[in-house]
C-alpha cells in the first residue's frame, strides 16, 4: 500500500515555525554573512561577528606574547548585544541539529513516556553544555593562572578589560541562557515544566549577566567552572536513571551528592572573602559608571546576600530531595518485605493443607 502523504503545515503557522525554526534562523545567518560582501553593510555586519571594544596596548598593531597569543584586550559596551544576538541564533541551530540527528534517534531506544522523554532531552542538552563550558572555564583558569594569584580578583578590580577567550566565554554564557527561552516554544515543553525551567534559566542568566556588567569575570570564571562540573555530574546521573543504568546512576549520584555540598560551601566562602575582605581593602571604592567601579558596602552586601541566599536555597532543596528519596526507598523496601511475608504465608498454608490431605 502507498503511504498517505502528510500535509505540510501552513506557512508561518506555529507548527511551521517549530518544524523549520533552525532553517529560518540559518537564513538570518546567511543574510549577515552575505552583508560582509557589500561595502555598504560590511561594517554593520562585522559587529555581529567580531567582538567590539578591542584595545591593543603598546602599538596599534596586534602584539604577540611569548605564547603566541594575541595581547588584545576587550572592554564591554552596548554593541555586545549584537554579538549576543548572533551567538544566540547559532546556539539555537546547534541545539536543533543535536536534537534532531542524535538525541531523538537515541532516546527512542528506551521507550520513555512523554514527560520522561522531555526530561531526558533536557538533561542531555544540559550535560553537553555543562561539559563544554566546564572544560573551557578550566582552560581559562590554567592559561591565566587564576588559582596561583587569587588576590588579583580584588587587586585588579575593576576588570574593565579581558582577553578574547574570556569575553567569548562570557558572551556565550549569556547567549546560552537566552537561547533557552525560545527553546521552550520550539520543543513544546509542557506547562507543568515551564516554571521550573524558566526559574533555572533565569537564575543562571541573572548571575552571569551581573558578573559581566559589574566587571567580576575572574570570580565568575572560577565559580562557574566548579558549578558546571557539579551540574554535569547531576545531569549524567539523571540520564543514567532514565536509561536504567543502575551502576552508573549510583556512582554519578553519590559523586554529585558529595561535590554538590562542597560547591555550595566553596561558593559562599569565596564570595564572602572576596566581598568583605578583598574588595573592602581595594583602592577602587565608590560608584563610577565610566570606570566600571561598583564597590560600596551596600553593593557588596547585596551581592553576597544574593549569592549566599541562592546557595542556602539550593542546599535546602538538596536536603529535601534526599529526605524524599530515602522515604521513597523505605516505602519500596516495606512493600517488598510485605510481599515476601505474604508469599511465605501462602507457601506455609499450602504446605500444611497438602499434609492434611495426605493424612
Amino acid at each position: 500500500m502507498v503511504k498517505k502523504k502528510t500535509k505540510n503545515p501552513p506557512i508561518m503557522s506555529h507548527e511551521f515555525v517549530i518544524q523549520n525554526h533552525a532553517d529560518i534562523l540559518a537564513v538570518i545567518l546567511m543574510i549577515v554573512f552575505g552583508g560582509l560582501l557589500l561595502p555598504a553593510t560590511k561594517e554593520f555586519c562585522k559587529r555581529f561577528i567580531e567582538f567590539q571594544y578591542g584595545f591593543t596596548p603598546e602599538t596599534s598593531e596586534t602584539v604577540r606574547n611569548t605564547f603566541g597569543k594575541s595581547s588584545t584586550q576587550y572592554a564591554r559596551g552596548w554593541l555586545d548585544v549584537l554579538a549576543i544576538f548572533f551567538q544566540t541564533i547559532i546556539l539555537i541551530i546547534f541545539q536543533a541539529v543535536i536534537h534532531d540527528y542524535f538525541l531523538e534517534k537515541y532516546s527512542k531506544r528506551f521507550h520513555l513516556s512523554k514527560t520522561t522523554h522531555s526530561r531526558f532531552n533536557e538533561s542531555a542538552h544540559l550535560l553537553i553544555w555543562f561539559v563544554c563550558s566546564g572544560i573551557y572555564a578550566i582552560n581559562i583558569i590554567i592559561n591565566h593562572n587564576l588559582l596561583a594569584d587569587l588576590s588579583s580578583i580584588w587587586t585588579s578590580y575593576p576588570e574593565t578589560l579581558m582577553p578574547w577567550e574570556v569575553k567569548a566565554f562570557m558572551i556565550v554564557q549569556i547567549s546560552y541562557w537566552l537561547h533557552s527561552y525560545p527553546e521552550l516554544y520550539f520543543h513544546k515543553v509542557r506547562k507543568d515544566e515551564m516554571f521550573y525551567r524558566i526559574r533555572y534559566y533565569s537564575l543562571h542568566l541573572a548571575f552571569v549577566t551581573c558578573a559581566y556588567v559589574l566587571c567580576m569575570w575572574k570570580l565568575a570564571v572560577l565559580l562557574i567552572s566548579l558549578h558546571h562540573v557539579t551540574e554535569a555530574i547531576f545531569h549524567l546521573s539523571r540520564l543514567a536513571h532514565f536509561s536504567d543504568r543502575k551502576q552508573l546512576f549510583n556512582f554519578s549520584y553519590n559523586s554529585w551528592s558529595a561535590i554538590f555540598t562542597f560547591t555550595r560551601i566553596v561558593t559562599i566562602g569565596a564570595s564572602g572573602y572576596v566581598y568583605f575582605v578583598g574588595l573592602a581593602t581595594s583602592q577602587s571604592q565608590g560608584i563610577d559608571f565610566d570606570s566600571c567601579i561598583f564597590n560600596t558596602a551596600s553593593i557588596r552586601l547585596v551581592s553576597f546576600l544574593a549569592v549566599g541566599m541562592l546557595q542556602v536555597w539550593l542546599m535546602a532543596s538538596f536536603c529535601c530531595m534526599l529526605v524524599r528519596r530515602r522515604t521513597e526507598e523505605e516505602k519500596v523496601r516495606n512493600l517488598q518485605i510485605a510481599a515476601l511475608r505474604n508469599k511465605n504465608k501462602k507457601n506455609t498454608q499450602g504446605g500444611s493443607s497438602k499434609k492434611l490431605k495426605s493424612q
